[in-house]
């Protein structure tokens, strides 16, 4: 998951039910070793159409506070279809753009990402409709039903405004480019079909749509800024009718209203922002341009990329479109910023010269919560500005709607045509005595020719029953390389689900005739027969999902990698997270290499393997300049001069986009992806580089505090932090150090040497008491020193007790995930998909294995839930998996493969690829757990006996462990004691009683004050306090109190308050920079002190606020509210301050 904008939510704790009682019963002394459970009573039967299981509904909804949407969608595809074609509903969460508590859609759009975690995609809804077309129709939506609803692998169905006049019945089906629509209105003259532009989920720059003649309609737009990156897609549609329009027309929307800004821009309030420390002292002030015009100057010698001055307008309507223009003219590399209040919208990027240019961009304002919104000026990249900005405004636009009054018309002269966002076009169809319409559309990231060809060479016909039954038959083949038997009908809907969507990313990008859009913005053609492949969300997908791919579509997933090696050859880096054709800087890491390597060593081999390992080795041991950015900003590994000559990252804020410092996250990433590399040259036999990466992926060592048993972030001068490591410093969505998580979930990320992790921590017995705490919780969150299944760095935790000598734990650990965190219903995932990610695992871990290493092909190995499985691999390659009694039964107390005993808990990766693939353990692999050997059997045969008693012996001997990878002695860098952080001194919110302090609010998501009271009063035991009264408070409802004087910057501070009453509610410490937020409680009336420490890095204002986490009633009282400095002390132990 990416982070949100604003406060994440708090995590509902999920308590290891399971663990809890196999410690107990592992502790027990009359134990006695169990046998295996019985056969099955009744044959079981293998799944025989697969498909029929998926239900893309699952992940549709949201799975509670800490998963939030998991983000997937329901609409028609094909295996890694380039088109999606698959409803939007209002609230259109992000890439997938369906939520499942919505009830009606804005239109069936044609492109469509799963799970990613931010806005993405969301090109070109189409809605049908009946009546007049209105006078806002790009706002226009349809109500929809559940009952009125079916999804099934490359289909889709919907009835439209059920149960009224003008329902319309759609049927979708789609190939890998194109989809087919059958729409049935019912009987009437204004049955209509729109489609709206430039109304993607991210944002649009241009659109434009034209009326070709009395059956076509073609479009494009161009979109992306995915998670806030600069970079930009186009993307154009061709759509065909099987009959003829009665009418169409078109609609634009035009600026009507007056600027909001109603002062000259130079009399503006700006203000100056960069999104890290670094940049020049910049200079803002009024001035006039040469013609006069009053206007803003802004001059630095030295701006970081992504920095910019801003504006405020006063309040703007909600759900009203704006356009944003500024006129610039000087130097610099720039572009215009429009926050809506919930996302940036930018306008294409210029270089500035002494000519003035306007930029323009238009947005639609939100309804519900919503940040103060602010146009910007922002840098595109790093360099001196010297600018001048002039004739700012900020006008609310109408729609104007033009209906068409010729006839005949062409593609070089269309029947009527408009541009601009929020714009689009309708055909209008005579359904009185015939009431279906057909529509066949396809897509192009490379022309409108090529989206017309694209139609052409894979949908000639007019059926959409036909294309549905080719799309499912190419799922079913597909999903049919691994089948199940037995097991409950919930389970194998969820694995069948899950296998479906780890097949759906990355998606097609190159055109039937070859031709896609490179990371050089210009236009290539692939070789014969290969297919370019788009959206890598790579620190994802490198550790479940293309092991999983490789293993099951080894032809694609070299082209994948194929794809990754053009994409260096244009833009001259290896993306970490490719969306489209732009590099984005999202997340940390250099997941290229672990792909690559993944792919490699679990049998996709289909590409330049020298290619690869001089563009793996370039990154990651090129120091990139201002002269050598990947598409002028994008560097493959951010601080990289830091991690070659200090063996770490310093921890500060770098350009991958998270809301935390996160040197000790990216310095354990870099290390992955060396040993990557290392293991992939020493599959191609360079031993020299492989020993070069080996000894480089040791580098964790160097984060590794022995003070306090945990990785953490280390400062520029060596030292770990004052703070201690499981409870302090967390901000809004992690901990300081780490993207997205924090020291106690990193910790265990150390795939390649866990056993020296293990020894480091003091060996099994602490591990494994460090682990049986780690998992009370399972699904955390961020800022919990616990388990969080619905993140990827925390995948392969779960297996570490195979290598601890416990597997029994891990088998326990696992089942109980699957069982709980993962359902059969709309939010039955524990996170964002991610593209595949989550369903990867969930896919593995019910076959029992994983691939716990990433750069190997080492399957760590626990119990399946399926008492029998078979694969059928491409490659002819065949596995049986036989697991007697896995329906009841949680624990492996034997495992035969091909008939011999086997006692190790790990497999190498050829028990699946067969002969030539995952050859033994890898490169450098230690004595211990090394001796799996190579398996090159034509078929595999895997019988798992399994028994209901914990206490078994299996996989527990030191031998047995999964492989460890060091490479010499383990050294660590001198630790620092940590400080116990005390309360010192006066309460800096005053002297004044908490009930006399400057209280202010409610307030809700920054839309303005809502409907509720806060009364002084005193608690029912007489303490002065404030009483906050709500009847129905949103989630993120605040109060708040602030100190009378800005706080010294630089210092540690601890926020307090006791609460009582009712509500579910957190305490919010606003440093000047980020939320620093307590665990959430829900009130009784027995008063509950929460309290929230962290540093106020500048001079500041800051707020002390209660916040509430879920909707719901508040009635409850604030007493003792401080604020203190906090004073460090010298004590040994970890600091919970």
């Amino acid at each position: 998951p990416l982070f949100p904008r604003g406060p994440a939510g708090r995590a509902r704790p999920l308590r290891s039910a399971a663990l809890a009682a196999l410690c107990a019963a592992l502790a027990a002394s009359t134990l006695t070793v169990g046998t295996a459970a019985a056969a099955d009573n009744a044959q079981v039967a293998l799944v025989t159409d697969p498909a029929a299981l998926v239900d893309p509904m699952i992940g549709t909804g949201s799975g509670g506070a800490t998963v939030g949407q998991v983000d997937t969608y329901p609409g028609a595809t094909a295996p890694f279809g380039m088109l999606s074609f698959s409803p939007d509903t209002p609230s259109r969460p992000d890439g997938g753009g369906y939520d499942y508590a919505d009830s009606s859609t804005l239109g069936f759009s044609l492109t469509h990402m799963s799970g990613p975690g931010c806005g993405a995609f969301g090109d070109f809804p189409i809605l049908p409709t009946v009546g007049a077309i209105g006078d806002d129709p790009i706002s226009a939506t349809a109500a929809l039903s559940h009952s009125q609803e079916s999804a099934s692998p490359g289909s889709y169905a919907v009835t439209l405004d059920p149960g009224s006049s003008g329902a319309v019945k759609a049927k979708l089906a789609a190939t890998a480019r194109t989809g087919i629509a059958q729409l049935s209105y019912p009987s009437g003259t204004s049955s209509n079909v729109l489609f709206k532009m430039g109304d993607a989920q991210s944002g649009n720059q241009s659109a434009s749509v034209q009326v070709l003649n009395d059956h076509e309609v073609a479009g494009t737009e161009t979109a992306g800024q995915f998670c806030g990156a600069q970079g930009t897609y186009p993307v154009y549609f061709a759509a065909d009718f099987s009959r003829s329009f009665a009418s169409y027309g078109t609609w634009d929307t035009e600026p009507t209203g007056a600027n909001v800004f109603t002062d000259p821009t130079g009399s503006l309030a700006w203000s100056y922002h960069e999104v890290s420390s670094g940049g020049s002292t910049p200079t803002i002030a009024a001035t006039t341009t040469s013609d006069g015009a009053s206007a803003v100057s802004w001059q630095q010698s030295d701006a970081l990329a992504n920095t910019w001055i801003q504006a405020t307008p006063s309040t703007l309507t909600q759900g009203a479109t704006y356009l944003a223009s500024v006129t610039l003219q000087g130097t610099g590399d720039v572009y215009l910023d429009f926050y809506n209040g919930q996302q940036d919208v930018d306008s294409a990027p210029v270089t500035l010269t002494g000519t003035p240019v306007t930029l323009t961009i238009a947005s639609t304002v939100p309804t519900g919560g919503i940040n103060a919104p602010q146009v910007q000026v922002r840098t595109a990249a790093a360099g001196a500005v010297d600018l001048a900005a002039s004739d700012l405004s900020l006008r609310q636009e109408a729609v104007v709607t033009k209906p068409g009054t010729t006839s005949g018309g062409s593609t070089t002269s269309p029947l009527a045509s408009t541009s601009g966002l929020q714009s689009g076009a309708w055909a209008t169809f005579d359904t009185t005595s015939q009431s279906q319409v057909t529509m066949k559309v396809a897509i192009s990231y490379v022309s409108q020719a090529d989206a017309w060809s694209n139609l052409g060479a894979e949908d000639s016909g007019w059926s959409e029953s036909q294309v549905a039954q080719n799309t499912y038959a190419q799922w079913n083949r597909l999903l049919d390389r691994i089948r199940v038997g037995g097991g409950t009908k919930a389970q194998q809907t969820e694995f069948y689900t899950a296998l479906y969507h780890a097949l759906l990313e990355p998606s097609i990008f190159s055109d039937d005739n070859g031709n896609y859009l490179g990371y050089d913005n210009k236009i290539h053609t692939t070789s014969h027969g290969q297919v370019q492949y788009a959206n890598f969300s790579g620190w994802d997908i490198y550790r479940s999902e293309i092991p999983l791919l490789a293993v099951l579509v080894p032809d694609e997933t070299s082209q994948m990698v194929t794809s990754l090696l053009n994409d260096e050859a244009q833009g001259g880096w290896l993306p970490k997270w490719g969306f489209a054709n732009d590099y984005t800087q999202v997340m940390n890491g250099d997941a290229a290499d672990p792909i690559i390597a993944e792919a490699y060593a679990f049998g996709a081999r289909g590409f330049d393997t020298d290619a690869a390992l001089a563009a793996m080795v370039k990154g990651a041991s090129t120091v990139q300049d201002s002269s050598d950015l990947g598409q002028g900003t994008y560097t493959e590994r951010p601080q990289l001069s830091d991690y070659l000559s200090q063996g770490y990252i310093p921890n500060t804020q770098e350009s991958d986009l998270s809301p935390e410092d996160n040197g000790a996250s990216e310095t354990l990433e870099y290390a992955s992806a060396d040993f990557a590399i290392a293991q992939f040259a020493g599959d191609l036999g360079r031993a020299g580089t492989a020993a070069t990466y080996l000894q480089r992926s040791q580098n964790w060592t160097n984060i590794f505090n022995t003070d306090t048993g945990y990785i953490q972030p280390r400062d520029a001068d060596g030292q770990f932090p004052e703070f201690g490591p499981t409870t302090d410093g967390m901000g809004s969505f992690g901990q300081s150090g780490f993207q997205e998580g924090n020291a106690a979930q990193y910790t265990w990320m150390v795939p390649q040497n866990l056993q020296g992790l293990i020894t480091a921590m003091g060996g099994d017995a602490a591990a494994n008491a460090r682990l049986d705490d780690f998992f009370t919780q399972l699904n955390a969150g961020p800022n919990e020193p616990y388990e969080w299944a619905g993140n990827e760095p925390a995948f392969g935790t779960p297996w570490i007790y195979d290598y601890t000598g416990a597997p029994a734990k891990s088998q326990a650990i696992v089942h109980e995930l699957l069982d709980t965190v993962y359902a059969d219903d709309p939010g039955g995932e524990p996170g964002n998909d991610d593209l595949g990610s989550m369903s990867s695992w969930f896919v593995w871990s019910s076959l029992g294995m994983f691939p716990e290493t990433p750069g190997t092909s080492v399957l760590a190995l626990g119990a399946p839930i399926f008492p029998l499985a078979e694969f059928d691999l491409a490659d002819g390659h065949h596995v049986v998996l036989h697991a007697n009694g896995a329906s009841t039964s949680t624990y492996v107390s034997g495992l035969k493969v091909d008939g011999k005993s086997w006692s190790q808990a790990w497999l190498p990766g050829s028990a699946l690829t067969g002969a030539g693939a995952g050859e033994g353990a890898g490169y450098g692999a230690s004595t211990q757990g090394a001796g799996g050997g190579t398996l090159h059997a034509a078929t595999t045969q895997l019988d798992f006996g399994l028994s209901t008693d914990a206490a078994q012996t299996w996989g527990t001997a030191t031998a047995d462990a999964p492989p460890s990878y060091p490479a010499g002695p383990l050294q660590f860098p001198q630790g620092r004691e940590p400080t116990i952080l005390v309360p010192s001194g006066a309460n800096l919110l005053g002297d004044t009683p908490t009930a006399q302090l400057s209280w202010q609010g409610p307030v809700a998501n920054g839309v303005g004050s809502v409907p509720g009271t806060i009364t002084p009063t005193t608690t029912p035991s007489g303490a002065s306090a404030v009483e906050w009264t709500e009847s129905d408070a949103a989630p993120n409802t605040w109060i708040w109190t602030d100190p009378p004087a800005q706080l010294p910057a630089g210092q540690y501070y601890q926020a307090q308050i006791t609460l009582q009453g009712t509500g579910d509610v957190y305490i919010d410490f606003w440093n000047g920079e980020q939320d620093l937020v307590s665990a959430t409680v829900t009130l009784t009336g027995t008063p509950q002190t929460l309290t929230v420490q962290g540093e106020v890095p500048e001079a500041a204002s800051t707020h002390l606020q209660i916040r509430t986490a879920d909707a719901g009633p508040v009635d409850l009282y604030a007493s003792a509210a401080t604020v203190q400095l906090l004073t460090p002390e010298q004590a040994g132990g970890d600091s919970t301050g």
